[in-house]
């Protein structure tokens, strides 16, 4: 399962913080006691990490991130790209669309049916270059 949340115009930073926070709190509610976080903003993965600085906008979320994270055992930060992260993807597009929280199972949305599919078979997406 997944959940989606409207933020209203919330910033990026916002969402993805908010993302973190939340993915924080259901690994802990599955009894998760070794966890790693994989993301595709660097700066909230880095600022999550304690890596480097972060804009004032976030400082109370990632304190919250920082508290929440003594509960693991282990934990650590990894920045991966976009491309390697399309199921979240899919679904944060999907929360710009609802107005209230979503929980979402397979089968709710084909076309994240077919990304978690081929992610459990670990296929690899090409990187995109600009």
């Amino acid at each position: 399962t997944a959940e989606t949340t409207f933020l209203g115009d919330a910033t990026i930073a916002v969402a993805e913080c908010k993302a973190l926070q939340n993915g924080l709190l259901a690994a802990i509610r599955c009894n998760i006691s070794n966890l790693v976080v994989e993301g595709d903003n660097m700066m909230v993965i880095n600022a999550a990490a304690k890596r480097f600085s972060f804009p004032w906008c976030i400082h109370f979320l990632l304190k919250d991130i920082w508290t929440t994270s003594t509960r693991f055992t282990t934990i650590s930060f990894q920045h991966i790209f976009r491309e390697a992260n399309m199921p979240a993807d899919c679904i944060a597009k999907h929360g710009l669309s609802i107005s209230q929280t979503q929980t979402l199972y397979l089968g709710c949305i084909p076309e994240l049916d077919k990304l978690v599919w081929l992610d459990k078979i670990w296929y690899t997406l090409t990187r995109r270059v600009p």
